[in-house]
């Protein structure tokens, strides 16, 4: 035993020797490894139970109990150290919390401050408004007051100035000034010549005792036309009863002006009744809606008293306008100052289904209610954006289409044996007469004249007819509709004398071709494409048959944007023989090109508003149609995609008869060439013509020019820097300058370091062209 003992303490005393105990900084270290984050310490103390679990656990009571606990449980060493460090976590949790509650709190006060301040100063801003808007409204109460009284001291005044107008009329007359025409704005002015009604030719006095008499009649329609008995009255007894009526309305307090009354009643044979007053004003008083109303009633249930009627004939009214349309009607009333309803009735004077394709413009023939609002029409209107001629429905004398005699009778009356052909006043029917087509072969039956046929509008016979009625009808023969207004005494004759003769079509080819032949064309130089696209209005330029270089490509300036048919440059196209240039001027966001598989076809679509204008450009083949197939399909589709109905009929724009290709050698015109347009764009079509003066040099066909007015998008106009005139060295300095007191990162990380490091070089590099690029004498769109 003696022995063992100093044996085993020698050997713990070498053990201790070889494991020497860590020091202070050993045992700090691995107690920060064993807790290195906020979470293990937390963890590390709950399970040790030294802080709550739960919401509470990072409080300050949570960490004042846990370190008395630490305190009072004596930890070792290494406990103790891994104790403090997991309380240092917590308590830097609870700091940070704090901080964020107090920042947090601190806001919201200043917020609701802020916020109170705001809502006081609107509240003293209403409260201020709500007190100069009520001043407002008592002031303005106060002058309604005032107002109203000037109104009724203004209409007593009124009706004190009608009754002196109605005396000083005599003398208005004979110091009115009027002429054989009206001053018509766009109209040569006449020579004005003082007229009265009794200073006037016997003619006018003819016409103006007429319309005075016209403008004294009042139509009833429907009236009642028995008695009790169920006879039927005669003209004396209907004047009677409307007299009757009339007192009867008087006593009810409608009073008519002055002592009017009906002076004669005159029963049609289909059963209206026209009435003729004792003056003008009388039955411009029966026409008023609070008049007419009672009257008719008392003159039967179903009694109407209309107005009388003028009817109009408008030329050349572009087919978009829909006369049946009572929206259309309204709207040119009101564009024009007309009153309400004033057109009746609008109608085309030809059937719809005897239009020929090519046609755009038709005769409408208007129904006008009121002599004034008549006259007002015939000045001019404005349909469908278009301004056309008014004038009076001229009653032609009848012709016979057996006989083609203008004797008033038709040829269902007409006594003759044999037909007499208008045409070629050949002994056979019109129908059946084989040169109606050629009229070098017109002959008129009537004046026996070679050059026009018995229906031509410019016939002697007619015109000599026609004198004669306006010679027996003395309202016949005059531009307006005659009034006691001198300025309605205006002659067709004298309008028609003081006009110019209206152009024809070939005497403006003719122009054309005088002027290009007049003026020798430079065969040294070869214009380029801007010399012939008519200026800068041009927005695309159809080509045929385009020059293209060895790569395929056409030599357009760079004022143009070329498109190319859809299988150019492909395999097993060999050469495009259609192309489009657009200007650059036109947005690019206007424009789309529409995809058609044929070489020989270029199509695009242009845009404005919620308008597609689909413009084609076809180079035919005479050996086959397929490129009037493939266009005839990718419209179908189009318009089915856009309308829903496969409706797409086109009519031809250019004229016929004008040549648009002058054979090198022979000189020969031909007419190989046509545009063609839908019905819809008819309406915006502003002229179509071939430019002959405008030929290229080597080349056979004449430039067709086509003018719509379709507003389009232009391109926005922008800057060009001149970077010939730049001093690099200065350049690169300026550049350099600005990146290095930028201070751009040497290290990029994320996606969003990226993007703002690529802004500030784009920054600087644009900040650097604005100070030391200068811009060029033209911009570019």
């Amino acid at each position: 035993m003696s022995f063992a003992g100093p044996t085993t303490a020698k050997t713990t005393r070498a053990g201790a020797a070889r494991n020497p105990a860590p020091s202070q900084e050993q045992l700090w270290t691995a107690a920060e490894d064993k807790v290195p984050s906020l979470g293990v310490a937390v963890e590390f103390l709950q399970k040790r139970r030294l802080i709550p679990e739960g919401l509470h656990a990072l409080t300050n009571e949570a960490l004042i109990t846990g370190l008395l606990h630490l305190a009072y449980l004596r930890p070792a060493h290494e406990f103790a150290a891994e104790g403090l460090i997991a309380f240092a976590y917590v308590a830097r949790a609870v700091a940070a919390e704090e901080v964020q509650d107090a920042v947090s709190r601190a806001v919201l006060e200043r917020a609701e401050d802020q916020l109170t301040l705001r809502l006081d100063e609107h509240a003293s801003h209403v409260e201020t408004r709500v007190a100069e808007l009520t001043q407002g409204v008592e002031r303005m109460r106060r002058e309604m007051e005032t107002t109203v009284a000037e109104l009724r001291d203004a209409c007593d005044s009124v009706q004190r100035a009608e009754e002196k107008l109605g005396e000083a009329r005599k003398s208005l007359e004979s110091a009115a000034l009027s002429g054989p025409g009206l001053n018509v704005p766009g109209e040569p002015a006449a020579a004005v010549q003082s007229l009265t009604i009794d200073s006037a030719p016997t003619r006018f006095r003819r016409a103006a005792t007429l319309a005075d008499l016209l403008q004294q009649q009042v139509l009833v329609r429907d009236a009642a036309l028995q008695d009790d008995l169920g006879n039927r009255l005669t003209s004396e007894q209907v004047c009677a009863r409307a007299r009757s009526a009339i007192d009867e309305m008087a006593r009810a307090g409608l009073t008519p002006p002055g002592d009017g009354t009906v002076e004669e009643a005159k029963v049609l044979p289909h059963g209206d009744v026209v009435f003729t007053m004792a003056s003008r004003e009388m039955a411009h008083w029966l026409l008023k809606p609070t008049v007419a109303k009672p009257f008719a009633r008392k003159m039967g249930m179903t009694a109407q008293v209309v107005e009388r009627t003028y009817k109009l004939v408008a030329e050349r009214v572009p087919l978009s306008f829909h006369p049946q349309d009572a929206a259309a009607l309204r709207a040119v009333e009101e564009a024009h100052g007309r009153r309400p309803h004033a057109i009746t009735r609008a109608d085309w004077i030809k059937p719809i289904a005897r239009r020929h394709p090519g046609q755009r413009t038709a005769f409408i023939i208007l129904t006008v209610a009121g002599v004034e609002q008549a006259n007002r029409a015939i000045r001019g209107l404005t349909l469908a954006g278009r301004q056309v001629l008014v004038r009076r429905d001229m009653e032609e004398p009848r012709r016979c289409a057996k006989c083609q005699r203008y004797d008033g009778h038709f040829a269902r009356e007409c006594t003759a044996v044999q037909d007499v052909c208008a045409n070629c006043a050949g002994a056979h029917a019109t129908a059946r007469c084989d040169t109606r087509d050629d009229p070098r072969t017109y002959r008129c039956a009537n004046c026996a004249t070679d050059g026009h046929a018995a229906w031509d509008k410019g016939c002697p016979t007619l015109r000599a007819k026609t004198s004669g009625r306006i010679q027996r009808r003395a309202d016949c023969g005059f531009r307006f509709f005659v009034t006691n207004a001198p300025e309605t005494w205006v002659s067709e004759e004298e309008e028609l004398a003081r006009a110019p003769p209206p152009p024809t079509v070939w005497s403006q080819i003719r122009h054309r071709l005088e002027d290009a032949d007049t003026e020798p064309r430079n065969h040294q130089t070869q214009p380029t494409i801007d010399s012939f696209f008519l200026g800068n209005a041009t927005q695309s330029q159809p080509l045929q048959e385009p020059y293209l270089s060895f790569l395929g490509l056409s030599t357009a300036t760079p004022n143009w944007r070329v498109v190319y048919p859809t299988p150019h440059g492909t395999h097993g196209v060999s050469r495009s023989r259609s192309l489009i240039l657009i200007n650059k001027r036109l947005s690019t966001n206007a424009w789309t090109p529409i995809p058609l598989p044929h070489p020989d076809v270029t199509a695009v679509t242009i845009r404005t508003g919620d308008t597609a204008v689909h413009l084609f450009n076809l180079y035919v083949d005479g050996d086959h149609d397929t490129a009037i197939r493939a266009v005839s399909r990718a419209a179908q589709r189009l318009v089915l995609s856009e309308a829903g109905e496969a409706h797409h009929h086109v009519c031809r724009v250019l004229p016929a008869g004008i040549p648009t290709l002058e054979a090198t050698r022979t000189k020969n015109l031909t007419r190989p060439d046509n545009v063609f347009a839908s019905p819809s764009l008819l309406a915006r079509l502003r002229s179509c013509e071939v430019v002959r003066d405008k030929r290229p040099t080597k080349t056979d066909h004449f430039p067709v020019s086509t003018t719509f007015e379709i507003p389009t998008e232009m391109a926005p106009v922008r800057s060009r820097r001149n970077y010939r005139a730049v001093d690099w060295e200065e350049f690169d300095n300026a550049l350099a300058k600005r990146l290095e007191a930028r201070a751009l990162p040497t290290h990029i990380d994320s996606t969003a370091a990226f993007d703002a490091t690529l802004d500030h070089l784009m920054s600087d590099l644009q900040a650097t062209i604005d100070e030391h690029v200068p811009e060029a004498a033209s911009p570019i769109r």
